[in-house]
């Protein structure tokens, strides 16, 4: 178990000691993480928009709902996807 001190990279699942800055608390260890963790994302919503899971109105919903709630930001993407994921499987089992 991690103490409080230390905390667990989002994306390589290593622990590691945040620095002790101010401003929302650290989620990955090196920035290069970070940075893949977006680009992930990003990746993420561009095939679900390709496929046509998600549409560009409810991308820009949830961007707004993410700029709204500073903390969590990637939920409001998360809850979108998973709604539109659920409206897709209704309508492929009405087919």
């Amino acid at each position: 178990m991690a103490s409080l001190s230390t905390r667990t990279c989002l994306w390589c699942g290593e622990q590691f000691s945040p620095t002790s800055r101010r401003g929302p608390s650290k989620k990955f260890c090196k920035a290069q993480h970070r940075m893949a963790y977006w680009r992930g994302l990003v990746a993420v919503a561009a095939e679900f928009l390709a496929a046509g899971t998600i549409t560009t109105d409810e991308l820009r919903a949830a961007y707004g709902r993410a700029r709204a709630v500073k903390l969590g930001r990637t939920k409001a993407l998360y809850s979108t996807v998973r709604a539109a994921n659920s409206r897709s499987a209704r309508h492929g089992a009405d087919e």
